[in-house]
């Protein structure tokens, strides 16, 4: 079996990792991999949240098979993962808690690592995470298998080179897909005054108490400020929120609550790549997002799994050229557009 570099677009709204992480498991079966040869595979991740729940999907996936390996995030101790790491086959992890492994663990070894595997890739490869990445592509072999996916896959020439991919195979799950989103999801937008939009949430939330829905907001401020407000408006379902100054045990609680109840959650952009949650009917974008990529990954919270879904995002006037970007053709995304008058 030829193995290659690639670059894969994955299908938003769907559990789209076993499908690499079985070509991770077969490399290292094929390989006759043992944890005496050693960390085989790197896969990273731009999150912790996103990293545990990775492991855990690769931990099924290889279950008859004898390959060690495991999740290294914040929610474990430094000093007990310097004990094991060496003796792991497959690491998944954010880029900064493998650095700090580089630079803390004495004899921490990748010269035999056969994968690197970029999920999200387009948010590492972005200058957030540049220094990181830098610092790991030095420490690991150029001979190795790389592969990355994204929703919103990168196609620069610049970043596909830094970690080192040579005409790379282009895999795309919905290339051929007439929209860019799910055809289950059911997409709406509202052109509201700046100074409505809060309203407009408000009257929203009390139109679906018996819905579960994800509201993201652009800042741990504003998900701060409208939880607290709403929460004493008390509207009829129970309300939560999430951000990136909560320690990872509390955001996973949250994250389980969310998945069992009908509830609406405030959060910051966190919650937009990769966390499989089900059965989420509403995603609601308070604040317009950056880019059409994020805007993508955020109603990918919902629709998933072939169900059906809605999102709903409230843009002020001045902030029209999104409604165009995501209406352009090369953008495939269908939406309906309603206006509100001040």
């Amino acid at each position: 079996m030829v193995m290659s570099s690639a670059a894969a677009k994955k299908s938003v709204g769907s559990s789209s990792y076993h499908n690499p992480f079985w070509q991770v498991i077969e490399k290292l079966y094929r390989e006759k991999w043992s944890q005496e040869d050693g960390v085989g595979c790197i896969i990273l991740s731009p999150t912790n949240d996103l990293a545990g729940q990775i492991w855990e999907v690769v931990r099924k996936v290889g279950k008859h098979h004898n390959f060690s390996g495991g999740a290294i995030v914040k929610r474990t101790g430094i000093e007990q993962e310097k004990e094991r790491i060496n003796s792991l086959n497959i690491l998944v992890c954010t880029p900064g808690r493998l650095v700090q492994h580089f630079d803390e663990t004495p004899n921490f070894d990748c010269s035999n690592l056969q994968i690197l595997v970029l999920d999200e890739a387009d948010q590492i490869l972005d200058k957030n995470f540049k220094s990181q990445v830098d610092i790991i592509l030095s420490q690991i072999p150029k001979a190795r298998q790389t592969l990355l996916f994204s929703a919103t896959q990168t196609k620069s020439v610049k970043d596909l080179a830094r970690v080192s991919l040579k005409n790379p195979e282009y895999i795309s799950v919905h290339e051929q897909a007439s929209t860019a989103t799910p055809d289950n999801l059911e997409q709406c937008a509202m052109i509201v005054p700046l100074e409505q939009k809060l309203n407009m949430l408000w009257s929203f939330i009390k139109r679906h108490l018996k819905s579960k829905i994800l509201v993201f907001l652009s800042s741990v401020k504003q998900v701060k400020f409208v939880y607290e407000i709403f929460k004493k408006l008390r509207p009829g379902i129970p309300l939560k929120c999430m951000h990136g100054r909560m320690k990872y045990e509390v955001q996973q609680a949250i994250v389980a609550e969310f998945s069992e109840s009908t509830s609406v959650l405030f959060s910051t952009d966190i919650f937009s790549r990769g966390l499989d949650i089900g059965n989420v009917d509403w995603v609601v974008q308070v604040d317009c997002p950056e880019s059409v990529a994020l805007y993508i990954h955020r109603v990918g919270r919902t629709a998933r799994y072939n169900k059906k879904g809605k999102s709903l995002i409230f843009l002020c006037p001045e902030e029209e050229r999104m409604l165009e970007k995501l209406k352009a053709t090369e953008s495939k995304i269908p939406i309906n557009v309603r206006k509100v008058s001040s």
